[in-house]
């Protein structure tokens, strides 16, 4: 009899609910650390440690040859070109080819990362701005004479640039990371946790941004100053610049009460009056005493907006609460406390948002407050202030549309809406179900985690606190298994249509809504997660972070390893029974249709027959590399797997085994292997009988 070929689209992603004979086409049983995606299934990228410094995963090397050496170069230092003023960090300490650095005529090559410019021939290599060296060549990036060195060198640098990045300063967890324009900012507490610092990413690593600013209390306030004021005490002659007015109560008119944030302190106030020694305004308030520092309690979870109030160019500022203490405006230099007027021990805001150009903020119980129309830091009546309570803790804040922004709570989901106090309200949307804290976002419509999983705001309208309405329903079982562990957040990642979830220890689920219905996945972290969250830059670039308990900061979806690990990965299909359940085949061949991420594959894989009957032998796993040059080599005693191009590729998984149905089950293991993306599946196979 001829045989038969039964080809198979990957995509649908896991299904975990079906009857084994009922589970569709394409879709998956088992599943880590791949990916749906609009090709097949994706190994998914690595994640790297992240504090400004160069990414490992983008470095480059060069190679360059020397004479005349007369001081030893070793592995870690800095050289820079006499003429050229190229630059780059010594890879390995040289083996030298000739001569000796003592008689001064050292000879050898020098491989470089980190390069910057080119060096060129017969100019002086300094170190620490003395030459120790004259080189011999221009530097070529990526010239090494041999495949072997090439990966040796690249891989090396890789770890190099790696093992430079450092911790945020601090104990405990990552409280955050956020995005404020172009810069990315981490948040963990101080040494003795009593307070917490901001820490910036640069070029260097991570360095101290925390401001140094006070606020000042003042009343019978006439004269209002203007930020870049400088004030100066009747009395005690202590000055300050003013950063921020507040004004929490009464006029300018003799009556007004707030707040200044103050920078450049000198001095110390007394219980005085205040003069304005800009405009030469005398008597303009009165105050008790001395400024205050300005400090970021430590503890909680720091949940931040990006949102430009004011219109400017360089407005652009970050809101933040933890919890703990006040929110807080920040915009790299100046940390101003946003007092929200209810009592200071209640001013712990846990969430923050932005509706119709007010600063939203969620208080322990439920009560919203809102600042005034474009002034975030007035929380007046007159201004446009006003408050609400919605009986519950929130658990997320999301704008979803202009005039719309969603409140969830544990069992209870609203919206507000209108533009300004005078048409402000509140609608209740589901009084019987809520949603996770940190897990809404917008994909299309809002999208949150609840008990029984993932839902849109759309459904739970529709059904309310019922497993049914959710878009995960074919992982339900997962959900069910894990109600007991914390989710640390959900996030979503625009560019590959994706919404993930991250629980406590590590393992993750994603979403991928690029088709008409939502296809989940799994994936595994290698380290203990206590922050996530993506982020959009000033120059439009998404990114993802997360941090843990060590102070590390991890950027996803950079790389191809588990930070200099490999990335385990695997796939298992369903039975296929070539919509034949009872009848038994012989099958012949898997052919397996790859798309290479780039650089080299190893898939390693085997099948099972007859849903697991355990009379019927399992294909032994195999494994077969090929390499972007086309080369390819057996690495494996059965020959497995056999590929015919560099880019899209057809492994063969050669079979002779009798049964019902087939299964197979494909995994790959690398840290420097590009992703790939396994696009179907062609089962070759010959009827034999139906079974009785």
């Amino acid at each position: 009899m001829p045989q038969r070929r039964d080809i198979i689209g990957f995509r649908g992603g896991l299904d975990l609910v079906s009857q084994p004979m009922l589970v569709p086409e394409g879709f998956v049983v088992a599943a880590e650390n791949y990916e749906a995606a609009p090709a097949g299934y994706r190994r998914v990228d690595g994640y790297e440690v992240f504090d400004g410094r160069p990414a490992p995963h983008q470095a480059t090397y060069a190679v360059l040859t020397f004479g005349s050496g007369s001081t030893a170069i070793t592995a870690g230092q800095a050289v820079t070109g006499a003429i050229s003023g190229a630059t780059g960090i010594v890879l390995y300490t040289p083996t030298l080819d000739s001569g000796s650095w003592a008689g001064g005529d050292a000879a050898g090559t020098l491989v470089i990362y980190n390069d910057v410019g080119t060096f060129q021939s017969g100019e002086n290599i300094l170190v620490g701005g003395s030459p120790v060296a004259v080189t011999t060549s221009v530097s070529t990036r990526g010239g090494a004479a041999t495949d072997a060195e090439n990966t040796q060198y690249t891989q090396d640098a890789i770890e190099a640039r790696r093992s430079a990045i450092q911790p945020v300063p601090g104990e405990g967890d990552i409280r955050g990371v956020h995005a404020l324009g172009a810069d990315v900012y981490a948040f963990r507490d101080a040494t003795g946790g009593a307070t917490m610092d901001i820490w910036k990413a640069t070029s260097s690593g991570w360095t101290l941004a925390t401001p140094t600013n006070r606020t000042l209390d003042f009343t019978s306030g006439n004269v209002a100053p203007s930020e870049g004021d400088v004030i100066q005490g009747a009395t005690s002659g202590a000055t300050a610049t003013v950063e921020r007015v507040v004004l929490q109560s009464g006029t300018w008119s003799g009556t007004a009460a707030g707040y200044l944030v103050l920078s450049g302190q000198t001095g110390t106030f007394v219980a005085e009056s205040l003069n304005n020694t800009t405009t030469s305004a005398t008597n303009i308030a009165t105050i008790a005493g001395d400024s205050a520092a300005v400090t970021i309690p430590g503890g909680g979870r720091v949940r931040a907006i990006q949102h430009n109030f004011y219109g400017g160019p360089s407005t652009n500022r970050l809101y933040f609460v933890n919890g703990q203490g006040t929110a807080f405006e920040f915009d790299g230099s100046v940390l101003a406390p946003i007092r929200s007027g209810v009592p200071a021990a209640q001013d712990k805001p846990t969430h923050v948002g932005v509706h119709s150009n007010h600063l939203l903020l969620a208080h322990p119980g439920g009560q919203l407050s809102t600042s005034g129309t474009g002034k975030p830091l007035s929380f007046l009546s007159a201004d446009g202030a006003v408050t609400f309570a919605v009986g519950q803790d929130v658990t997320n804040l999301l704008s979803s549309a202009k005039t719309a922004t969603v409140i969830t709570c544990v069992s209870k989901i609203a919206y507000l809406q209108g533009n300004d106090k005078a048409d402000f309200v509140v609608q209740d949307v589901s009084s019987d179900s809520g949603a996770k804290a940190d897990t809404a976002h917008m994909v299309g419509e809002p999208h949150f985690v609840d008990n029984y999983g993932v839902r849109a705001l759309s459904a739970a309208q529709t059904f309310g606190n019922w497993a049914i309405g959710t878009v995960t329903q074919l992982v339900e079982p997962l959900f069910t298994g894990r109600r007991s562990t914390p989710i640390i957040a959900a996030f979503r990642v625009t560019d590959k249509a994706q919404y993930r979830v991250l629980w406590n220890d590590g393992v993750g689920l994603t979403i991928y809504f690029g088709r008409k219905n939502p296809e989940c996945t799994l994936f595994s972290l290698g380290f203990t997660p206590a922050w996530a969250g993506s982020m959009l830059l000033s120059d439009g670039e998404e990114r993802i972070f997360a941090g843990d308990a060590n102070g590390n900061v991890y950027e996803l979806d950079a790389g191809s390893s588990a930070n200099g690990a490999k990335i385990e990965a695997f796939i298992r299909t369903p039975f296929y029974n070539q919509r034949a359940p009872y009848d038994e085949k012989r099958y012949h061949r898997v052919l397996l249709d790859v798309t290479n991420g780039g650089g080299g594959i190893t898939l390693y894989g085997s099948a099972n027959v007859s849903y697991g009957d355990p009379d019927q032998p399992v294909v032994p796993e195999q494994q077969k590399d090929l390499f972007g040059g086309g080369g390819i080599w057996d690495t494996s005693f059965w020959d497995l797997f056999s590929w015919d191009s560099p880019l899209q590729v057809t492994a063969t998984l050669e079979m002779e085994a009798i049964g019902t149905g087939l299964s197979l089950v494909i995994a790959s293991d690398s840290t420097y292997e590009a992703p790939h993306t396994i696009a179907s599946m062609s089962i070759q196979y010959t009827p034999r009988r139906r079974l009785r």
